[in-house]
């Protein structure tokens, strides 16, 4: 539509436009580098350098002497700068100009500006007349295929509702368009509320079976505490129960050491070594009854930590159990 009005809407404006045409490109052989036929329909025996002229096949043409074969000037063989080339343009773009039918359809071709006619006015286009007056003639027929006509249609009477149909069409169109996207809307809405309400019950679930698991492992934790403490106790009784047995048995050893003692006070060299055994013996007594002692605080105090340890723990897990329900 804008190439063909010839203008553009901008702002409230209508700005004048044209379309960019490139000028018209030669049909240069690529073997010869002479336009006006192809490289199937040449006649030359060998493929020419544009740039030097020579052979092409033969040696690196690719920073060779730039030299026309054609007019011996400094520019390439396919230049416009070339008066071969130049005159083979200028004389297809005269015979365009006298000949405007030989272009296809829906072609335009832009003419340079040292070929144009001065003083006329679209000089700068060369497009088929003939095709441009066939399309005017079609238009103009299809516009006068439709007409209308304001007596086609009965007027309405001033007493009756002023209001068109297509008026009343167009409120019902919207109001069913705008129903239509309500009735849409709520149902993207209700699709979106039962995704988020899955995705909450299954994190409710996962939960729910992690505070599970929890559970059962602090239970484990405890039964093992419980199993420890029991075993510990098990150990300090069979102590407890070992030193008074080895305590007394020292004892009797001691009391006999002292009766041989007494019985023989005669002789002396015998008595010294009783003495030295009963004094041993002695302090081995002692040293069992201080193990002993020490031995019962320390399972006292450990039965003190393990009970408060077990009671800690079992508190927690009936707040984890009681926060889960």
């Amino acid at each position: 539509d804008i190439l063909n009005t010839g203008t553009i809407a901008f702002e409230g404006q209508l700005i004048e436009v044209s379309e960019f045409l490139a000028p018209p490109r030669l049909l240069i052989c690529s073997r010869c580098n002479t336009p006006g036929h192809l490289k199937k329909e040449c006649k030359n025996d060998i493929d020419l350098c544009r740039r030097c002229g020579s052979n092409r096949t033969e040696g690196e043409h690719k920073e060779c002497i730039i030299k026309c074969h054609h007019c011996n000037g400094n520019h390439e063989a396919t230049s416009f700068q070339c008066s071969i080339i130049n005159d083979f343009r200028k004389e297809l773009i005269l015979k365009l100009k006298s000949r405007p039918d030989l272009l296809p359809q829906n072609v335009q071709l832009f003419i340079p500006t040292q070929y144009r006619s001065h003083g006329g006015k679209g000089n700068r286009i060369l497009i088929n007349n003939n095709i441009i007056e066939g399309n005017a003639r079609t238009k103009q027929q299809q516009q006068y295929t439709y007409h209308q006509h304001s007596n086609e249609w009965p007027l309405l009477s001033n007493n009756i509702d002023t209001t068109s149909p297509n008026e009343w069409l167009s409120h019902n169109t919207n109001r069913n368009s705008i129903w239509s996207d309500m009735t849409k809307s709520q149902e993207i809405f209700n699709s979106l509320k039962e995704k988020f309400n899955k995705q909450e019950t299954d994190i409710a679930k996962r939960y729910q079976e992690h505070k599970l698991k929890l559970g059962s492992i602090l239970s484990v934790m405890s039964v093992q505490i419980q199993q420890q403490n029991e075993t510990i106790k098990s150990v300090f009784t069979t102590i407890t129960e070992l030193i008074p047995i080895v305590t007394l048995s020292l004892g009797i050893c001691q009391q006999l050491a002292t009766t041989t003692t007494t019985s023989n006070s005669t002789d002396r060299q015998v008595k010294l070594p009783s003495d030295t055994t009963t004094s041993q013996i002695q302090t081995l007594i002692n040293f069992l009854n201080e193990q002993h002692q020490l031995v019962s605080n320390k399972h006292l105090k450990f039965v003190e930590n393990f009970e408060k340890n077990n009671q800690l723990l079992q508190h927690g897990i009936e707040l984890f159990t009681s926060t889960s329900e």
